[in-house]
């Protein structure tokens, strides 16, 4: 949205937080989908049920990520967010009601593939996190859950 970077900075400056993200609107070719709220905050722990930022509408402060970067490996971005966050004690959504971000549901994207998307959340709680195979299905549970409110919902506010 016009003003989504410098509200959310104002934000980050005056609240201190190293790590923001904002609420957004999916999207797809008939027209609005839903609204997704994330949880006012979020920790390294919460995060790893599920992902509650999406990726066009988080800012960090550039201390956090030095040596962070993006590996091609699927749902790289979830991967990312994990590793800022075990940086910072928790990111925070800024206090704007309103959606600061829209992202476009395409059906030929890389993350419409929901079995592969399972894949790849596994690949990174087994592999790139080397979390125990008990630890890994408990997990897998929450982020099924997860991704099937928020394309089940119509207007949904994330549960911490």
């Amino acid at each position: 949205m016009t003003d989504k970077l410098s509200i959310q900075l104002d934000f980050m400056k005056t609240s201190k937080a190293l790590l923001s993200y904002t609420a957004y609107q999916r999207w797809g070719a008939h027209g609005l989908i839903n609204t997704v709220v994330p949880p006012a905050a979020v920790t390294y722990d919460r995060m790893l049920r599920g992902s509650v930022i999406a990726i066009m509408t988080g800012m960090l402060h550039r201390d956090v990520v030095n040596d962070v970067r993006f590996r091609e490996i699927g749902h790289e971005d979830f991967l990312f967010w994990l590793q800022a966050l075990r940086r910072v004690s928790c990111g925070h959504r800024i206090p704007v009601a309103e959606p600061m971000a829209v992202y476009r549901i395409q059906e030929a994207s890389r993350s419409a593939n929901l079995m592969r998307n399972a894949g790849w959340q596994w690949h990174i709680y087994r592999h790139e996190l080397s979390l125990s195979w008990p630890r890994s299905c408990g997990l897998m549970g929450g982020y099924v859950r997860q991704a099937l409110a928020k394309r089940l919902r119509k207007h949904e506010h994330q549960k911490n």
